[in-house]
């Protein structure tokens, strides 16, 4: 009878359980939210593309916005693969945490470093991913978009500081430029 493992861990057993699973805890809810994150960007990418789709072919105005489908493609299928190594990687986390109280309890030596090696390495690619995501999110369209909303501003910025020295404050020249003192 003295041989049969004890049910309840110690007071001991339970203090080394917490210390081996705090780093894993703490990669698991940064997995989480950014797993969030690439649902967002995967729902903006899906709405644009639906967007995109029900313009008819015969609206000449805004016919050429459709050339911007299959690079919406590329991005959704790059999200999605990012999405699944962020996935992956929240699993092997859970592994690692089921794996360390297992281990604890029964009083075997562990064998999550390659969980957690998987783990970081499945969140890597899923970071790796995302960047090459957001480089064709920021194509040749986009950075000409950005040029217009970028003379919107200084546009907006010169009539703030007309504006400000017409009811008497003090504005240094080049404030409205982001220059420094």
């Amino acid at each position: 009878m003295n041989d049969l493992l004890p049910v309840a861990p110690s007071i001991d057993q339970l203090a080394r359980i917490i210390g081996n699973v705090a780093a894993p805890a703490f990669l698991l809810g940064a997995v989480a939210s950014f797993i969030s994150v690439l649902t967002t960007r995967m729902n903006r990418v899906i709405d644009r593309s639906q967007v995109l789709h029900g313009i008819v072919d015969g609206d000449s105005s805004r016919a050429y916005l459709k050339a911007d489908i299959p690079r919406l493609k590329q991005q959704a299928s790059l999200l999605n693969r990012s999405l699944f190594y962020s996935i992956l990687s929240a699993i092997l986390t859970g592994l690692i945490i089921i794996v360390a109280f297992i281990s604890a309890v029964l009083r075997v030596p562990q064998g999550a470093g390659l969980l957690f090696t998987g783990a970081l390495g499945s969140f890597c690619f899923s970071l790796i991913d995302l960047a090459r995501e957001t480089r064709i999110a920021l194509s040749d369209n986009d950075h000409r978009r950005l040029g217009v909303i970028s003379r919107d501003s200084r546009s907006i910025n010169s009539s703030l500081t007309t504006t400000a020295r017409g009811i008497g404050v003090r504005v240094r020249p080049g404030a409205h430029r982001g220059q420094a003192r």
